[in-house]
């Protein structure tokens, strides 16, 4: 049987697993994000090259 003092270490073990999960996500998101507001003003651009009524 575990002890309460091996089911606390787990815990806290798998708390700072969910944290650094946490800031891998939070690092994910924030690159899809840049990489589609580069995509958004690329698609920008090209539009107002074609049409300079987007400008």
């Amino acid at each position: 049987m575990t002890s309460n003092k091996e089911l606390v270490m787990e815990i806290s073990d798998l708390k700072k697993e969910i944290r650094e999960l946490k800031d891998v996500v939070n690092m994910l998101v924030g690159m899809v994000m840049e990489e589609e507001e580069m995509d958004f003003v690329s698609n920008l651009d090209a539009r107002a090259k074609n049409n300079p009524m987007y400008l």
